[in-house]
């Protein structure tokens, strides 16, 4: 983007140094201002919107992405908690085994989430 737009005199530094066109392409990425940008450099290159919203998109895809690999991280880590307290069981004195309540086991989860998250 440096290399196709610095030489455009567009209103604001958005593409002239490697540093501002990092920070306008993450401007575009989290949709603040896409759209003032993509028409101010319609003027000057009639293609530009077309990139614009291609890097919209993808980087939309790859956020919405990561999104989601943590939300199914986290998850994988609660249900391996809550695998974890299934198989555990209290020992009594005499030997025998007495099961977790189900209250026991939701406290145990809820407080293994603080440090998850």
């Amino acid at each position: 983007f440096t290399i196709l737009f610095k030489d455009y005199p567009l209103s604001d530094d958005y593409f002239t140094r490697l540093d501002t066109t990092m920070f306008t392409l993450f401007q575009i990425m989290t949709m603040a201002d896409w759209a003032e940008i993509s028409r101010e450099l319609a003027v000057f290159v009639p293609w530009a919107p077309v990139l614009v919203a291609f890097f919209l998109t993808l980087s939309g895809f790859v956020f919405l992405n990561l999104i989601i690999a943590l939300i199914c991280e986290a998850m994988g880590s609660i249900h391996e908690i809550a695998s974890e307290i299934d198989c555990d069981e209290e020992m009594t004195e005499d030997g025998k085994s007495i099961p977790f309540s189900n209250l026991d086991r939701m406290q145990y989860i809820e407080d293994s989430q603080k440090y998850i998250l």
